[in-house]
């Protein structure tokens, strides 16, 4: 269901109980669709996802160890020669009493701790014939119908599936025989759905809106030929996103201004049509990302273990820094109950297994957000104090905080406002006798464009 909707554009779910009403897929082909992946997940022969203290491949749970052959055996030669010294030692053990016993059990668990371990992924693999799927009547599993083989929807019988020949022992070759079907040059539909959710990406709207739903009640595509031609070049450039994203970027529909005109709102009011470009709010890990990077906190470390977020109370969360401060959003451990408070009011999507589409949403918690969140007062004075040593005077600051947050100069309206309200700031802060006043005052600045229409929205 999740890869009809995601990669093929197809709504099969409708098929789980009964023929699918609008488009031509019968409940025998959802039930045969599914046999394809039922020698890797087998609801009546399940592997657990939690693993054993000493895991290793072969195991009977959804584990495999990531390594070489050569790390593999010298871990295994190095834990057989411990394993044999405690055998003798647990035999000892047992006879053992008072003291002895004590300094054995100490001599054990010394051991224990020099064995080696493998770093573990949570995998899914083909574990050979599985058990037979039949067709649930009505959708009830108590009331299994007749019996189904391995095989794609019919109404693609012009490109049979055939079992492709395995790779290993105890493999049925079903899923490799499904993703050669999937990626296979002339699919009508794998191509079509990629560029159509990478356009998505960049105009905010599908060339077919309903990105899941390529049928009949799917959105009409508003222009069909496009999206048939990029399909083409995407195919014929080696299912390259990286050329698709180059092809879209340097298009003139992209390059356009997003300022609506009198003509634009009479013939195209919707921009359906793309007459103009339309604004985009930054999405949660955006503009995470971007506040960290503009102020010089983000550390761009690569991989490894997530990072941990931290709890304070129960309505706040953020990411907990290391040395060279934050990492990027997608390295921030996820997790439902403790999703980070920055992302969850910027409509982060929920963890699902298959989000389609974000909603990018207008609250008022977001510039509540932005304007009270001691992280990102933090974020603003490291960045003021950084103008501060590169540039010299209340208009080369300001004129570089703008470059650094907004990607522009200051109109001359906006820089003349800008040195009234830092003049006016300082002298509030001499009257309070703080110090550091044209620090905080260009804090002040930076905290106002981070909460900025300018800022949060790409146009």
């Amino acid at each position: 269901q999740i890869l009809a909707g995601g990669v093929l554009g197809l709504t099969m779910g409708c098929a789980r109980c009964h023929d699918h009403k609008y488009d031509p897929i019968s409940q025998r082909d959802y039930y045969s669709f599914a046999a394809i992946f039922k020698a890797a997940y087998d609801e009546y022969n399940w592997l657990t996802p939690q693993p054993f203290k000493n895991q290793w491949a072969g195991s009977t749970r959804r584990h495999l160890a990531v390594v070489l052959p050569t790390e593999r055996k010298e871990v295994e030669s190095h834990n057989e020669k411990i394993d044999g010294e405690l055998v003798q030692l647990d035999k000892k053990f047992k006879s053992a009493k008072g003291q002895e016993r004590k300094d054995l059990k100490g001599k054990i668990d010394k051991l224990k701790a020099k064995k080696k371990t493998m770093p573990l992924i949570r995998a899914l693999w083909d574990r050979g014939e599985s058990s037979q799927t039949y067709v649930n009547l009505r959708g009830n599993p108590g009331s299994p119908g007749f019996l189904v083989r391995p095989a794609i929807p019919s109404v693609f019988s012009d490109q049979p599936f055939k079992r492709a020949k395995a790779v290993g022992k105890n493999k049925t070759g079903n899923r490799l025989a499904l993703a050669r079907w999937v990626t296979r040059p002339d699919h009508p539909l794998t191509a079509r759905v990629w560029v159509n959710r990478v356009w998505k990406h960049h105009f905010g709207r599908g060339i077919v809106s309903s990105l899941d739903n390529f049928g009949k009640l799917g959105a009409v595509p508003t222009h069909p030929e496009l999206l048939d031609w990029m399909a083409m070049e995407l195919v014929e450039n080696k299912w390259s996103t990286k050329h698709l994203h180059r092809l879209i970027c340097t298009s003139t529909a992209y390059r356009q201004s997003s300022i609506k005109t009198k003509s634009d709102a009479s013939k195209d009011p919707d921009n359906i049509l793309l007459s103009r470009m339309p604004m985009r709010r930054l999405d949660a890990e955006e503009l995470h990302d971007g506040l960290l990077a503009i102020s010089g906190r983000l550390n761009m470390r690569m991989g490894g273990e997530p990072d941990e977020v931290q709890v304070y109370g129960r309505n706040y969360i953020t990411g907990k820094p290391g040395d060279g401060g934050w990492r990027r959003s997608v390295f921030i451990r996820q997790r439902r109950i403790h999703t980070m408070t920055l992302l969850e009011t910027f409509d982060l999507p929920t963890m699902n297994p298959n989000c389609v589409a974000r909603v990018n949403s207008t609250v008022v918690q977001q510039p509540l957000y932005l304007l009270h969140d001691k992280v990102i007062h933090g974020l603003a004075r490291k960045l003021a104090s950084q103008i501060q040593k590169e540039a010299q005077g209340i208009e080369p600051a300001i004129l570089l905080a703008y470059e650094k947050i907004v990607n522009r100069p200051p109109t001359k309206k906006e820089l003349e406002g800008m040195i009234e309200s830092v003049r006016e700031l300082e002298r509030q802060f001499v009257v309070a006798k703080e110090t550091g006043q044209r620090s905080k005052a260009l804090a002040a600045v930076c905290h106002a464009l981070f909460n900025s229409a300018a800022f949060l929205y790409v146009d």
